[in-house]
């Protein structure tokens, strides 16, 4: 087989996307050696492949005036171009960027979640009001495409999908994630990060409800004076959010103990999740929350927020709390920290975490869902 790609986020691997396209086409390139993969992005990328996959960069056309035109016209015109060239026997969009005018080779379109649909608070510029309504429209094209299928990456996107398209449920299915096996070899450098801390990674969007958190961790704080909270991820793209919180200030001038670690490697990921007391994420919504299992790869307890795809994934295997009241929430991660049976109990859980949701379970079944449309 030969399969094309659209990869553009290999070019930023700090991402969930970018994660995730890394980590899947490395184990299927493993798994299926004799066949040939293309990773089509707009950047150059770090990333070491095995030698079945090709990197092919088609950079974005300068003479468009905006980045956001910029974009649509690479996923529209350019990818799909090449695609059409190259005779591919698969094509696999790792993100919902499928062509308007429909490709004539058999496609799957890997959904991470609906947010940009569910989420108002993401539809506030008109930019991404028009971005959202353009690839609204293909996807309501593409579920009625009999060239195309869908994966969602969870039962929760894949249940908020078919709410917002009318599809046939044949073509669409859910195939998990994994997380990076960096997550489970041991500390190879110390962080010198000030303890004990509560490890945040992620971005700082309004569903990741940093404010929120900050207002959590404040309650923690005043009980557990020793305590820190560290907030791993920086400012993905243009993104205003990232500098939109003030972490030191607390209500009624009580000083929080945050630091920001801006972009980290997965090394240093790594050491900061083992060396935590546990691993904490607030969000209000998410498709599958890389990083909650990225902290069971490297052993970490699990403080997450609850709600439906955390619950469906995660629920026997952490501390879930209320999104909504900030003092209950507080009271219950003091709790868990002065419960060492406990911590104890969620640190074994991670361990079935990491059997369950595997890159090497993903690609099998992706590379089953390629023959099986052949």
């Amino acid at each position: 087989m030969k399969i094309g790609i659209n990869a553009r986020f290999i070019s930023q691997p700090y991402t969930g996307i970018g994660q995730y396209t890394v980590n899947l086409f490395k184990k299927l390139a493993g798994i299926s050696k004799g066949d040939e993969f293309v990773l089509v992005s707009n950047q150059k990328t770090e990333e070491k492949f095995p030698l079945n996959i090709t990197v092919k960069i088609i950079p974005e056309k300068k003479w468009l005036i905006s980045a956001s035109l910029k974009k649509l016209y690479w996923e529209q015109v350019q990818v799909p171009r090449f695609f059409t060239k190259n005779n591919f026997d698969i094509l696999h969009f790792t993100y919902p960027a499928y062509p308007l005018k429909g490709l004539k080779t058999q496609s799957f379109i890997t959904i991470h979640d609906l947010i940009q649909f569910a989420d108002p608070q993401y539809l506030k510029k008109l930019r991404s009001r028009v971005y959202a309504w353009i690839t609204k429209k293909c996807l309501t094209r593409a579920s009625k495409n009999q060239k195309v299928k869908f994966v969602a990456v969870s039962d929760t996107t894949k249940s908020e999908f078919e709410k917002f398209f009318t599809i046939d449920r044949k073509k669409i299915q859910t195939i998990y994630e994994g997380a990076s096996e960096e997550f489970l070899r041991p500390v190879t450098a110390k962080t010198n990060m000030k303890k004990p801390y509560l490890l945040y990674v992620g971005g700082y969007d309004p569903r990741k409800n940093i404010g929120y958190l900050l207002e959590v961790f404040e309650g923690v704080q005043k009980e557990i004076p020793e305590m820190n909270l560290v907030l791993a991820g920086g400012q993905a793209l243009k993104s205003d959010f990232y500098g939109s919180y003030d972490l030191q200030n607390g209500t009624k001038g009580y000083t929080l103990n945050t630091l920001k670690t801006g972009f980290v490697s997965e090394e240093e990921l790594n050491s900061l999740y083992k060396e935590a007391e546990a691993f904490i994420n607030l969000s209000g919504g998410e498709g599958f929350n890389l990083p909650v299992l990225q902290s069971a790869y490297a052993g970490t307890p699990i403080i997450i927020s609850d709600i439906p795809v955390h619950r469906e994934l995660y629920s026997n295997h952490a501390l879930l709390i209320p999104t909504n009241d900030a003092k209950n929430a507080s009271g219950e991660i003091v709790a868990f920290m002065q419960n060492e049976n406990l911590k104890e109990k969620l640190r074994k859980e991670t361990t079935m975490l990491r059997a369950k949701y595997t890159w090497d379970k993903a690609a099998k079944k992706y590379y089953q869902l390629y023959l099986t449309t052949l």
